[in-house]
């Protein structure tokens, strides 16, 4: 937004996940803060946007225009977010997956912005500034351990690490690493995924890394593995694709919006109910991924046949990296994120009816994600 010349404030709230003030990036310091515009845009999710009361939310004086941006992991929203939902005008989202769930949900406009994906890695930094061997075939996989281990599914990229390589392969030519956020708060998990690494001869990587840093892992990588259950949008994956590593993923959610055949390798899946004991590592899990709901179980063996062949393959590797760059840095920009966004502002002060009666033209675009899911599960 502010690359576009849209005037910003911040309005920081505080909704009990956990902050680095050393994130933030340097620009936004300096804005001013509170909420003095027409528009306010809430980037607290619609699980974490229940902190914040309808008084400070929606209190007199407040903007006549309230825009949600979230993200969503399944297909349907516990009962208790429908009051959340109802507290905004209007929703951003990322993905034609997350567009469908609170298109069916809601009849506000729910508009789909794209996610700028603009990873920048420190060439200087090689496998061995991380601790890994060289030489070895990488495969990576990060993921927040607070976005719920039973979702991010690590278990089953060990499971499939594991029967694609015998045991003297993984001790020389192809090595497993992970890279995690907040996994020390769950002990448990902790404790169980060090375990299964080290059966496989894994590495994992819990050491704070700048974004930059991070970047240069992901660069470093030459596989990106991502076994999940459901993505609201795939940022790893996307951000992968962007430095042009190759990406093995479950073919199901958000990032089907930039991950084909030919640039990619999407795995094939079984839609299967979210199972409480998986959610076990994760306390008050079943809040927001309530057991009963559905979501994907990626095919291992296939998984484990995918990093065979791009292990054997770095032709493959390659082309697919060189694909999968393109797509990204050709439809997941900041430039193109800022000119959606400036568009949609301008509607919204120069249409009456885009910000009074939005319910009939959003049934339309719900129907239309709707449409567009339907034809790529077909497709």
């Amino acid at each position: 937004m502010l690359d576009a010349g849209i005037e910003v404030a911040l309005d920081d709230i505080d909704s009990g996940a956990p902050r680095r003030s050393d994130r933030l990036p340097s620009r936004f310091v300096s804005l001013p803060a509170g909420r003095p515009y027409e528009v306010d845009v809430c980037f607290l999710n619609v699980n974490e946007i229940g902190v914040v009361t309808d008084e400070r939310l929606r209190g007199p004086g407040r903007p006549r225009r309230l825009i949600g941006h979230w993200y969503w992991e399944l297909p349907a929203f516990p009962a208790h977010f429908a009051r959340q939902v109802a507290r905004v005008d209007e929703i951003w989202v990322a993905s034609r997956f997350v567009a469908e769930a609170f298109g069916a949900l809601t009849s506000v406009p729910v508009l789909m912005i794209p996610s700028p994906v603009e990873p920048s890695p420190d060439p200087s930094l090689s496998l061995r500034a991380f601790g890994l061997p060289a030489g070895a075939c990488v495969y990576l996989f990060s993921f927040d351990a607070h976005s719920t281990l039973a979702r991010k599914n690590p278990w089953d990229v060990i499971r499939a690490f594991r029967k694609a390589f015998d045991a003297s392969e993984r001790r020389e030519d192809v090595r497993l690493v992970m890279k995690t956020l907040n996994l020390s708060s769950l002990p448990e998990a902790r404790e169980q995924l060090r375990a299964e690494l080290a059966a496989v001869n894994g590495i994992l990587i819990e050491d704070h890394l700048s974004a930059r840093e991070t970047a240069s892992l992901f660069s470093c990588a030459d596989v990106y593995v991502s076994l999940h259950r459901s993505e609201g949008f795939g940022l790893g994956m996307a951000e992968s694709m962007a430095l042009g590593v190759p990406v093995i993923a479950t073919a199901y959610s958000g990032n089907m919006d930039f991950m084909t055949a030919t640039n990619s390798w999407p795995i094939p899946y079984s839609i299967v109910k979210v199972n409480e004991a998986e959610l076990r590592f994760n306390p008050n899990a079943e809040s927001v991924y309530v057991p009963g709901s559905q979501w994907a179980a990626p095919d291992v063996l296939e998984a484990s046949r995918a990093m065979r062949v791009l292990y054997h393959r770095p032709a493959l590797r390659r082309k697919l990296g060189l694909e999968a760059s393109r797509t990204i840095r050709e439809r997941y920009t900041p430039g193109e994120a800022g000119r959606q966004i400036k568009k949609r502002l301008r509607e919204i002060a120069t249409d009456p009816d885009s910000v009074l009666a939005p319910r009939d033209r959003v049934a339309a675009g719900a129907s239309a994600a709707r449409r567009a899911l339907s034809d790529r599960s077909t497709a």
